[in-house]
């Protein structure tokens, strides 16, 4: 669905709230954290959201991620709530959200799972990643073969093609039913030592989320809406990776959000919106 202007502001605004509840815990415990992908380049582009964008990304190292999850529960305001593989049965992936519980945003891939559907932001976390090329090539196989034991709860508007359909089978067979899958794969993602690269391993672009380990390090103060958040060091060598000249805006038929939603609103709650 398209969302109209006050739709997406107060949409953005509700966003804006859980980022500030999350950097209040960060600050509070002295937990890192670095904007990521579209809401970094938002900073550094736009000091703020994309215009055009409608979601709040952002990276935590390994250890620091684990702290968040640690804490947060019990420190986010009652309304949020974090949302993980642990603490929402039926979710299906190996990074976090915070939800709004008074809101409602359905992705359509999502909108058939008993979850929590509030506005939300990602936490994703950042792990290191094998050194050498051969050990990259078969940890990325690995990851985006359990993608299709993970993808078998997803709504999908088209049918699976043949070697898809071939695919999703042996990979239950490898992986077994959701928990097990999920389990399996944050082993994988925790298993690496210290390397000289790092990856984001939920994130929407594969194989270029692969990152020197160099460009995060201390990190560095950025302005997004108005507030003082933090970006990896060398952002510029990040963005770069990501999206190639990233000061140069798309064409105009290219700028819109990237999520497919089913149901936005920013009064009623999803449990007053959905059935199951």
């Amino acid at each position: 669905m398209q969302l109209s202007t006050t739709e997406n502001v107060r949409l953005k605004e509700i966003e804006l709230d859980i980022l500030k509840a999350f950097v209040s815990i960060c600050e509070k415990h002295d937990i890192c954290y670095y904007l990521a992908g579209g809401t970094l380049l938002g900073a550094v582009r736009h000091k703020g959201f994309i215009p055009w964008d409608d979601d709040i990304d952002v990276l935590l190292p390994r250890q620091d991620y684990d702290r968040f999850i640690e804490i947060a529960q019990n420190e986010l305001p009652s309304h949020l709530f974090l949302q993980t593989w642990c603490t929402d049965t039926a979710y299906p992936a190996n990074f976090a959200k915070i939800r709004d519980n008074r809101t409602t945003f359905v992705e359509k891939s999502l909108k058939d799972l008993p979850i929590n559907h509030g506005v939300y932001i990602d936490l994703f976390p950042l792990d290191y990643f094998p050194q050498t090329r051969l050990c990259q090539k078969w940890k990325l196989f690995w990851w985006r073969l359990s993608d299709f034991s993970i993808g078998q709860v997803f709504y999908r508007e088209q049918p699976l093609t043949y070697k898809q359909r071939l695919l999703q089978v042996v990979s239950r067979v490898l992986f077994g039913s959701l928990k097990n899958t999920l389990a399996k794969r944050e082993k994988w993602m925790r298993s690496e030592g210290k390397s000289t690269f790092v990856i984001s391993y939920c994130g929407a672009w594969g194989e270029r989320e692969v990152a020197r380990t160099e460009w995060f390090a201390e990190g560095v103060d950025v302005e997004f809406e108005r507030l003082c958040l933090r970006a990896p060091k060398d952002y510029d060598a990040y963005l770069r990776r990501l999206y190639g000249d990233y000061m140069q805006l798309p064409p105009i038929e290219k700028q819109v959000g990237h999520h497919y939603t089913d149901i936005v609103d920013a009064v009623l709650t999803f449990e007053e919106l959905t059935e199951w």
